[in-house]
């Protein structure tokens, strides 16, 4: 059985692998922002430390205790499940590229979907062009729901290539995923998005279809109506609110 460190000692030696942390006021220097923080012998002294005394760990939840306060919600939204990862999830988008490197890692080592789901909206959230090559990658899981939120968060980072890499989302074999790369489209207002979503306007899935109409809606110009008015006779009604939603808004912004 592995013998048990008493508390004071694994909180104490929470910070021990970096010998120059940051100072405790101030904006957080490159270095801080850029140093790998959260080993698996880390994060495992900090969940031990969490199950014998959570308030205890915590309380260093808080910028006073940079960097060591990005680390430990790392090390716990890795290593802790359900409802128990919203509390790291909100702390780790609070603090800004701050939390990029550790969130980065835990991506890079975890599989579980939970954890990369909430790992991916934290990146979503922050919006950093460092997290893009992760998040990238993540669009390509196996897991339908680890696409659905990396597609979501390329939506919320955008960049130069965001487009690009939403194509081979559009084509996915599931079609929710498919719907998820669409509302990312319509998220970056980038108009390269418009001829892909014009070709899922005769998506069979209706879902598709409206989150096509809805992302044209948002994209395109009065010529794209000629995309959107098949949809106003489409056999699902929600496809056909979101086709005369879209519409309205194109009108609109043209000024009429």
């Amino acid at each position: 059985m592995r013998r048990r460190l008493p508390l004071i000692f694994l909180l104490s030696g929470i910070g021990c692998s970096d010998p120059d942390p940051a100072p405790r006021n101030g904006p957080a220097s490159a270095e801080d922002i850029n140093r790998p923080s959260v080993s698996v012998s880390y994060r495992d002294s900090i969940l031990d430390s969490y199950r014998l005394s959570a308030e205890s760990v915590l309380v260093l939840m808080h910028p006073d205790h940079r960097p060591q306060d990005v680390r430990v919600s790392a090390a716990l939204l890795e290593s802790t499940a359900g409802e128990g990862k919203i509390r790291f999830v909100r702390y780790l988008a609070s603090q800004g590229e701050r939390s990029v490197p550790p969130v980065l890692e835990v991506i890079d080592r975890s599989s579980d979907r939970n954890t990369l789901v909430s790992a991916l909206q934290i990146l979503g959230q922050i919006g950093s062009s460092e997290a893009t090559g992760a998040i990238k990658e993540m669009l390509e899981n196996r897991d339908s729901w680890v696409r659905i939120a990396a597609a979501h968060a390329i939506g919320d980072v955008g960049g130069e290539t965001a487009v690009q890499a939403l194509e081979q989302t559009i084509e996915d074999s599931v079609d929710t995923v498919v719907a998820a790369g669409l509302v990312a489209l319509g998220k970056l207002g980038d108009t390269k998005g418009i001829k892909l979503c014009g070709r899922k306007v005769i998506h069979a899935n209706p879902r598709v279809r409206a989150a096509a109409a809805t992302a044209i809606g948002r994209l395109g110009t009065l010529e794209q109506t000629s995309l959107l008015t098949p949809l106003l006779k489409d056999p699902d009604s929600g496809v056909r609110f979101k086709a005369k939603r879209a519409i309205e808004y194109l009108r609109k912004d043209a000024g009429y």
